[in-house]
């Protein structure tokens, strides 16, 4: 029997129903999340210098913040532009960087009702981890909803985009980057979604192997090979070492 099948995995769609009215669920939902906006905001706005330092035009850099919504993706996105990297080494690491939210996807799918305000596509594209995260703790609780969902992740959403306006204003007004010192915002930025995520011996190895194979393939290769190829061999290094922990 599957996880979903199984009465303690899932979440029950009929205690999951809001108790308040729409407008409510929307507002409670917001307030849920507000606290975030002070972590939320300046990210964004170092994204929208990054990006214009990148070469990125204003225009190029909104829309970025509005369609794809995801800061660690974009963030690295704009730093492998700004190191020369061709389109598809960008493509594939924002992917991988994306692939969460497939999993939030499958799990809003387990107490979410089949017809949503607004519809679920948009739901699902205004998707942000603290948003994910707080929606479904009240789910587990009984008092999720899909307005709930909307309110937490839509103040996120505006606020995300609202600080690419403000980052592109300040960067240009900036002199040029790197004669202040502004083009070590890519490599500290990766180092910002990095480092939270070793926790483990395992996550040490396989970030000194992809940080070294990196380093020698692009004096062959180039930059754009160079990553593909310790993306793919960190993973696969990875899930050996996860295999070797969890084999009895």
């Amino acid at each position: 029997m599957s996880d979903r099948d199984d009465p303690s995995h899932r979440i029950d769609r009929s205690t999951a129903l809001p108790t308040l009215g729409y407008a409510a669920e929307v507002r409670r939902g917001a307030l849920a999340t507000a606290p975030f906006i002070a972590g939320v905001a300046p990210f964004g706005m170092a994204y929208a210098v990054s990006a214009l330092a990148a070469g990125f035009s204003p225009l190029e850099t909104v829309l970025f913040s509005v369609l794809a919504c995801s800061g660690s993706a974009q963030m690295a996105s704009v730093g492998l532009a700004a190191s020369g990297s061709g389109p598809v080494a960008i493509v594939l690491t924002a992917l991988g960087l994306s692939l969460r939210h497939v999993l939030y996807g499958l799990s809003l799918a387990t107490w979410l009702p089949r017809s949503t305000q607004p519809p679920t596509p948009v739901l699902a594209a205004t998707v942000f981890d603290e948003g994910f995260g707080v929606a479904t703790g009240e789910a587990q609780n009984g008092r999720g909803s899909a307005g709930f969902l909307f309110g937490a992740n839509g103040l996120l959403y505006l606020t995300w985009v609202a600080a690419t306006v403000a980052g592109i204003v300040v960067g240009q007004l900036l002199p040029d980057p790197e004669a202040i010192g502004l083009d070590v915002i890519f490599p500290l930025s990766f180092l910002a979604l990095l480092l939270p995520m070793i926790r483990t011996d395992p996550d040490v190895i396989v970030a000194v192997a992809a940080g070294a194979a990196a380093l020698i393939l692009r004096n062959a290769w180039g930059s754009g090979p160079a990553i593909v190829i310790a993306i793919a061999g960190a993973a696969a290094l990875g899930a050996v070492l996860d295999r070797g922990e969890t084999s009895p």
